[in-house]
């Protein structure tokens, strides 16, 4: 007895469309966290927060009238360099992203002076990748089923 099978190859690469790169989908996932985290607590430092009325100087010495933030809130924006400092670091493919700034102040008011504001927006975020990985895996299977 013999069994012919036809249209195995047209059955596998129906099949090949429908594999689905979870490294790809996970990393799509992670560049929109990371941009997500990024938006976020430059959103936090643009939103201020009502502590203490301060006297700061500016580099040529003049005094100029400036408000703290409250601890546990973001820094208030000053000069803006701190939101401009914030940048990311990811490459499309990678499994990991780095959302940070350079400035040295920075993490003393992340730490130290307990003003945060890059880690607030990361855990504000982290509850929504899972959500767009499944975002990513269905986009590939809609492609596939083009």
């Amino acid at each position: 007895m013999a069994v012919i099978v036809t249209g195995l190859k047209e059955l596998q690469h129906t099949l090949n469309k429908f594999l689905i790169d979870t490294d790809k989908a996970v990393s799509i996932a992670i560049g929109k966290t990371a941009f997500a985290v990024d938006k976020r607590a430059k959103l936090a430092i643009r939103d201020p927060s009502i502590g203490t009325h301060v006297t700061r100087y500016s580099a040529s010495g003049k005094p100029y009238a400036h408000v703290a933030s409250k601890p546990g809130d973001a820094p208030n924006t000053d000069t803006g360099r701190l939101i401009n400092s914030i940048a990311i670091k990811f490459t499309t493919g990678d499994q990991v992203a780095h959302v940070f700034t350079n400035l040295e102040y920075g993490f003393f008011l992340e730490t130290v002076h307990n003003r945060p504001f890059l880690v607030p927006a990361l855990n504000a975020e982290i509850g929504s990748f899972k959500d767009r990985v499944t975002a990513a895996v269905s986009a590939q299977i809609e492609k596939a089923k083009q």
